[in-house]
């Protein structure tokens, strides 16, 4: 009734359908989602309680967050790539979201409304211009002037651009966003503790968190330039966790699920090394506020400590020791020496060699049918 479909179309071109149909199913197969070079294993957050953060927008939407911006690169007062979210009035963890959905990164607000302190004990307002950035202009909530520091979990060329490759470091990473331009303005943090700047200078060592690592801090610190990113390793020197920290006092609200971490000088050596503090920090109403964000599972043995077996006693030398103590100070984690890769050979995916033997296929086909049709006439 209808005719034959097929003679719609000429013939060469019907003799290259099985060709089109086998790179229909070569493109569906090998764009398949993997996320383990790219997505961090556990990207979890705790004070007082675990919550792990949704993995994608949809799982973000079910669990009540919603989306802030329709534009995947912002052009508003703070300026960010990609799509983020916020749960009802929280400030403190807002997940980031790539054009294709899946997590790319994390924001915190802090307010402008707080109090702190210089290197002379003197009271002044926060955040200080000495951390901007990381810490960022963002918008105006309810009077109240915002900041934001922001990090993506992959370079941020990435997240409105998923097929960018030329130029960058693909797969998981951490980047720290330092100026309105994510893509050429950030801090590439190392992913193995060996290849830190001198300037991170190692703080305590605390089981499922792992050694931590702060930005030039020293008995000379001004208060007011304490660096808000610290690092956490694991023992085989591998970043596993960062975190969020600010001079000040803020206020929680009721709808979040995590809340702040609060450190005062009594409670300081149980992240910082307090025999390089400066002795601002040291003021009776000095505080410290902040988030632990997991990259590595904060139950994994790597996210453990060194340990330190007690020596056996005087007279017994055969004693084995009937404890072991994690260590509560600066301590050189272990680092698994990395496989040299100056002189190895360039890898080529299985993808890729999928797709040149389909080109060749192409080709020859094409010359069978008498080297000069013209598919697309």
């Amino acid at each position: 009734m209808y005719g034959n479909p097929t003679c719609l179309l000429p013939r060469h071109l019907m003799d290259l359908m099985p060709i089109f149909w086998f790179l229909v199913f070569l493109f569906v197969d090998v764009t398949k989602q993997d996320r383990s070079d790219d997505m961090w294993e556990a990207l979890t957050i705790r004070y007082r309680q675990w919550e792990k953060l949704p993995r994608t927008s949809h799982d973000a939407e079910r669990q009540g967050y919603i989306r802030q911006n329709d534009i995947c690169k912002t052009n508003s007062v703070n300026k960010y790539h990609g799509f983020l979210y916020k749960q009802k009035d929280d400030t403190k963890v807002l997940p980031i979201y790539d054009l294709n959905g899946w997590i790319a990164g994390i924001q915190a607000m802090i307010p402008g409304n707080m109090k702190g302190f210089n290197s002379r004990n003197e009271s002044i307002p926060l955040p200080h211009i000495d951390v901007m950035p990381p810490i960022m202009i963002g918008d105006i909530i309810d009077g109240i002037q915002m900041y934001t520091v922001t990090a993506y979990f992959k370079h941020p060329k990435l997240i409105c651009n998923p097929i960018a490759r030329i130029g960058i470091t693909l797969g998981k990473g951490l980047y720290i966003q330092m100026g309105p331009d994510p893509v050429t303005m950030y801090q590439q943090i190392a992913m193995h503790a060996k290849d830190l700047s001198p300037i991170w200078k190692p703080g305590s060592c605390i089981p499922t968190m792992g050694l931590h690592y702060f930005r030039n801090l020293s008995k000379d610190l001004p208060c007011e330039k304490i660096y808000p990113v610290f690092l956490m390793y694991d023992t085989e020197g591998k970043l596993g966790a960062f975190g969020w920290s600010f001079q000040g006092k803020p206020m929680d609200v009721s709808s979040s699920k995590i809340s702040w971490f609060r450190m005062t000088p009594q409670t300081y050596a149980f992240t910082f090394d307090t025999r390089v503090l400066p002795a601002c920090m040291f003021h009776e109403d000095f505080r410290i506020f902040g988030i632990h964000i997991w990259l590595q599972p904060h139950d994994s043995e790597e996210m453990t400590c060194p340990i330190v077996i007690q020596d056996p006693p005087t007279g017994s030398p055969g004693h084995k020791p009937s404890t072991i103590n994690y260590t509560n100070g600066p301590q050189v984690p272990m680092i698994t020496p990395q496989p040299a890769e100056e002189n190895s050979a360039p890898s080529v995916s299985p993808s890729s060699w999928m797709l040149f033997c389909v080109t060749i296929v192409t080709v020859l086909h094409l010359r069978t049918l008498g080297g000069n049709v013209n598919p697309l006439s």
